[in-house]
């Protein structure tokens, strides 16, 4: 048998003075500390209510016309986004029939919806997006072909096979329903500077004629993208001459043509460079450059009033409103902004112990942290939250043809979003809720074999898991026990 302590004390002890001194209160003192805690009980009760809902994801209309966007995002911390780090395997399709819901605002979409979708080289993972993206890519924009200028002479470089493999076994499996329209890039570091533009106009243009229908036909491409990115600031005159050379060798031999601007850069605002090609890709975002300051990517108001003029100026058949998935990192000390993946900037956080923001005006995510240099880092991210204001914008300005830029760089929870958008389906909020990293791939260390984090830290690696017929069933995130540096 057990009592607590002084149970036994059954008898009452008799006390000579009056039970009424113990509660007296004559100066009112004890009155005034119990109120005064009970009112700051009650105001820190209040604010927590406040901040808790505050912190809940809504939507609520915000246009003119009653498009729904999403005004906040929950805050996300690093516990949060730690929390999903667990052993799970992720069907890559899974996702992909959950985008659409009741309540949401039915926009009315212009008939026959066109992806396009860039995939980059420079990211080992690109490729895994296509097995995730809900089926919903028609066209391909690979960076498979770079004219390089040397010495004088242009060279036209060709990824290799191995680089290109990945997405020619996703061609076959989708059986013809894929566009492959490779970017033809320009390499312009190393040349003669001695050279004018117009001297460099008349090389490339040979280069373009005798090497670029050869190497198309042989990735069985059914065209390409000319992309003017390293020719922002030249003369008119030999950014015409460029254009249309380039036009005219695919077309006589029967090639799909397609121009590449940006909705912020002199060839988009101050030429017509766009006339007669078959397809315009429009970059309708901010690219940061060298000295830039951090900024959003793509603010509502301004994507609005992009979408408006490019369809006006180039029409629906033709035109591609590319939406920014990616990230973009400042350092402080570092004059250049980085690039960063969806991936990469969720394992940053998480490190760090900061937090994420969504930015209601701009559709976009902030947050800072300490990079490894140990400087202030600081990112604005589009993600699938973002992706589903800009869908949303894009109906409202009537556009049915949108590109991802870049497939391995997004969350991949924009999938199902842009699959209920080329569907003419509402898009719900139900895609965008739980943090995603499926298509992402994180190296840590230097080595030619897996080199190993320091004591207390951890990474994340992909495992392949199949199904009992044989199907690639997804990728499963580990994290894996912590090791030490060698």
């Amino acid at each position: 048998m057990s009592l607590r302590r002084f149970e036994f004390h059954l008898e009452r002890v008799e006390e000579k003075r009056a039970d009424s001194a113990v509660f007296s209160d004559p100066s009112q003192a004890r009155r005034y500390w119990i109120l005064v805690r009970l009112a700051v009980v009650a105001l820190a009760t209040l604010i927590w209510t406040s901040l808790f809902i505050d912190g809940i994801p809504y939507v609520k209309p915000a246009l003119a016309n009653q498009v729904s966007l999403i005004p906040a995002r929950a805050t996300i911390d690093s516990e949060a986004i730690d929390n999903h780090y667990s052993v799970e395997t992720v069907n890559p399709t899974s996702n992909c029939n959950i985008a659409h819901g009741e309540n949401q605002h039915e926009s009315v979409l212009v008939p026959q919806a066109r992806i396009v979708a860039h995939l980059p080289i420079t990211v080992e993972w690109s490729h895994l997006s296509l097995n995730r993206s809900c089926q919903a890519i028609d066209v391909l924009v690979p960076d498979w072909v770079t004219i390089t200028l040397q010495d004088g002479q242009p060279n036209t470089e060709v990824a290799s096979k191995d680089t290109r493999m990945a997405a020619e076994e996703y061609f076959a499996g989708r059986n013809g329903e894929i566009t492959v329209l490779p970017r033809i890039q320009f390499d312009m570091s190393v040349y003669d500077r001695s050279l004018s533009e117009r001297a460099i106009t008349a090389k490339l243009s040979r280069a373009m004629e005798s090497q670029i229908v050869t190497e198309l036909i042989s990735l069985n491409a059914h065209g390409a993208c000319l992309d003017l990115e390293p020719f922002t600031g030249w003369e008119a005159a030999n950014l015409f001459r460029l254009v249309n050379d380039f036009k005219s060798n695919l077309q006589d031999v029967g090639f799909r043509t397609c121009i590449i601007m940006n909705a912020t850069r002199r060839p988009w605002l101050s030429f017509d460079l766009e006339k007669g090609f078959d397809q315009v890709i429009l970059k309708a975002f901010y690219e940061p450059w060298i000295g830039s300051a951090p900024t959003p990517l793509s603010r509502n108001d301004w994507l609005a009033e992009t979408v408006k003029t490019a369809m006006a100026r180039v029409g629906g058949e033709r035109l591609t409103v590319a939406l920014g998935n990616f990230a973009a990192s400042w350092e402080d000390g570092s004059p250049i902004p980085k690039k960063l993946s969806y991936g990469e900037v969720i394992a940053n956080v998480s490190r760090s112990d900061a937090e994420l923001h969504f930015a209601a005006e701009a559709s976009g995510s902030f947050t800072k942290y300490q990079s490894i240099n140990r400087r202030q880092e600081k990112v604005w991210m589009n993600d699938a939250a973002s992706m589903f204001n800009n869908l949303e914008i894009m109906k409202d300005g009537g556009a049915s043809s949108i590109g991802v830029w870049s497939l391995g760089y997004e969350d991949p929870g924009i999938w199902p979003l842009i699959s209920a958008f080329k569907s003419g389906l509402p898009t719900a909020t139900q895609a965008i809720e739980t943090i995603s990293l499926n298509n992402f791939v994180q190296y840590v260390g230097k080595g030619p074999s897996t080199s190993y984090l320091r004591e207390g830290e951890s990474w994340i690696s992909p495992s392949q898991d199949k199904c009992p017929d044989g199907a690639d069933y997804g990728t499963k995130l580990r994290l894996l026990p912590n090791s030490i540096s060698d």
